[in-house]
């Protein structure tokens, strides 16, 4: 099937750190934030196969908690072509909207066993991939936060170290005090960045 998409190889451009950075962690997921914004949590996810040419599908979503439920704000899947450098949108949901609460969009369907697309909704979402991967950068979304963390949270641990050996060498109530406070420190960093 031969698509033409419009913004498939800039949309690669941007987004390819970020997809790069999740292939590096165990889950293959990972909640990247902006400090000091009021951006919602922009979560990137490699789920696990692969689309009808055998490109990798990615998930990208921000979301907000609604009466304790994850509300998608939007969810977008993808599938990354690394040969000819361009993306593919597959699927959108957006929560919250409409009557039954969600929308949901699906570029790709079988139709009497052969795959088909609708070619104004991969251009619709094409584009709004495209403004969507600009905002994301303007709004100061790291694609090295999560090397950033575990180099912060590999310090954490140096200096709980240190002050743990201190504390071993000499226990009293103010290296024990200093230790339990680095531990503390270790320990919400660790639940911040979702590793507790």
């Amino acid at each position: 099937m031969n698509i033409k998409i419009r913004f498939g190889k800039a949309n690669y451009k941007r987004i390819k750190p970020y997809l790069l950075a999740v292939d590096q962690q165990e889950e293959k997921h990972f909640r990247f934030t902006v400090d000091g914004g009021d951006y919602m949590p922009l979560s990137i996810e490699y789920l696990g196969y692969c689309d009808a040419q055998g490109h990798p599908v990615y998930s990208m979503m921000h979301y907000y908690t609604q009466c304790g439920d994850l509300m998608r704000d939007p969810d977008m899947t993808f599938s990354v072509n690394d040969a000819d450098g361009s993306i593919c949108p597959l699927t959108f949901q957006q929560d919250g909207i409409g009557p039954h609460g969600t929308m949901y969009q699906e570029v790709f369907h079988q139709v009497n066993g052969r795959l088909r697309y609708n070619s104004y909704m991969l251009h619709d979402l094409d584009s709004f991939l495209n403004n969507w991967t600009k905002n994301i950068q303007a709004q100061g979304f790291d694609p090295c936060q999560p090397f950033n963390q575990q180099e912060t949270l590999s310090a954490l641990q140096d200096k709980e170290c240190e002050t743990f050996h201190a504390y071993s060498d000499d226990p009293t109530d103010e290296s024990k005090k200093a230790w339990e406070a680095a531990r503390e420190k270790l320990d919400t960093y660790a639940k911040q960045i979702g590793m507790m």
